[in-house]
């Protein structure tokens, strides 16, 4: 109600409909960042992880950013 009197929502159901897909969005990118990390674990014990260099990583960051500015 707070957010609806402050004009930033027309009505409770808006604030609703807003916290759900918030939840949807992090759910979701909770789910990206452990399946990322599973796939990492998984090549470090078979000694397969190749170490990004400074560049690469700075593009990898720049470009995951974006995908979640987006």
């Amino acid at each position: 109600e707070e957010r609806v009197s402050a004009g930033e929502f027309a009505s409770v159901s808006e604030v609703a409909v807003e916290a759900v897909r918030l939840l949807k969005q992090r759910t979701a990118r909770r789910a990206e960042v452990r399946d990322e990390l599973i796939r990492l674990f998984g090549e470090m014990d078979r000694g397969t992880f190749i170490e990004p260099t400074d560049d690469e990583f700075e593009q990898a960051v720049q470009d995951r950013a974006l995908k979640y500015m987006a």
